[in-house]
């Protein structure tokens, strides 16, 4: 009778313990994504590879990977709680999506960030860059101009930056940005009565 009370309190003792080890298996597998992960790497991967054979600008680097940052942030925010739901991996693998038809040009490069997208600011900086590269081909710039007019725009893009790192950007900030690009097309297009200056 005691043998059996003990065996019986024995196999309790291991269930429990046999329970205890299976939980943070369990909630390893609930916040685990391998599949997001793969994807994650293969888009840097192709980012990479792009800006190499200059399928991408510089910029449009900096907003692929910042995307890509983005959705790291947001998986790892997510696990943090301990429960990785299916909606949430919805979320993420819908933004690696729209990421991965940037990286093939079957869209625009743009932010994935909420309220900091700038499509008008983006669009007015590629504008300015094609428009530099023209004029040094095409000689109406010089290559100190085209150094000036390349450190202005730039400057831009590291404000840009800047303003954004605190996850938006205000009207206010817009129209500085705005600005500041007005001053540079003015400069790039009439170079002869607006003579080439840095901005700092």
């Amino acid at each position: 009778m005691v043998a059996i009370k003990e065996k019986k309190s024995f196999i309790i003792i291991w269930g429990f313990i046999g329970i205890f080890l299976l939980i943070p298996c369990a909630q390893a597998q609930q916040t685990a994504a391998p599949g997001l992960d793969q994807r994650l790497d293969n888009q840097f991967k192709a980012i990479d590879r792009g800006v190499r054979s200059g399928h991408f600008t510089q910029h449009e680097e900096r907003i692929l990977l910042d995307n890509l940052d983005y959705i790291r942030h947001r998986e790892a925010h997510f696990q943090a709680s301990g429960k990785f739901t299916t909606a949430e991996r919805q979320h993420l693998n819908t933004l690696l999506d729209q990421n991965l038809l940037m990286i093939s040009r079957q869209r625009p490069v743009q932010t994935l960030r909420p309220d900091i997208d700038s499509p008008g600011i983006d669009q007015r900086i590629a504008s300015q860059q094609r428009s530099i590269d023209q004029g040094i081909h095409s000689g109406q710039l010089t290559r100190d101009e085209a150094r000036i007019l390349q450190d202005n725009l730039n400057y831009i893009q590291r404000e840009e930056a800047r303003l954004k790192a605190d996850g938006s950007l205000t009207n206010e900030e817009r129209e500085r940005l705005h600005r500041m690009l007005d001053q540079n097309n003015k400069i790039i297009f009439d170079k002869k009565t607006n003579p080439v200056r840095r901005f700092y």
